[in-house]
């Protein structure tokens, strides 16, 4: 018989975090909170800005893969700023070439609206 085909190349896990909590997807699928990254690049889509309080942003995140590191470019419906860990100031979304070697810290903010949320983006080998 011929030899079992060796398992799918995986580029890594990502771990996602909300809060307050969403509904996380992927090409328009419902997906839980950690997934086998099985492409170097993808597209996520984090919430979808259906509720203020419960719900505030439409988040997209592209990322990519890159050795031991990963990038993303966050967009978000509304806008927000973009605070990281610490409290440090990224810019305003859209935001591009977000480099991370592991975990990633995003807090939007939209004082117009009196919008904020918090997602938390944790990328293992």
């Amino acid at each position: 018989p011929p030899p079992p085909a060796p398992p799918a190349p995986t580029f890594g896990n990502l771990q996602i975090s909300a809060v307050p909590a969403v509904k996380i997807m992927r090409d328009g699928v419902s997906i839980g909170q950690t997934l086998k990254l099985k492409n170097a690049a993808g597209k996520l889509q984090i919430g979808t800005g259906s509720d203020p309080k419960s719900d505030p942003f439409t988040v997209h995140i592209s990322y990519k893969v890159e050795g031991d590191a990963i990038s993303y470019a966050v967009q978000a419906e509304p806008w927000a700023i973009v605070r990281g860990d610490g409290g440090i100031g990224l810019g305003r979304t859209p935001i591009a070439n977000l480099k991370s070697d592991g975990k990633t810290v995003l807090e939007l903010v939209n004082p117009q609206a009196k919008l904020s949320f918090r997602v938390t983006l944790r990328f293992t080998r």
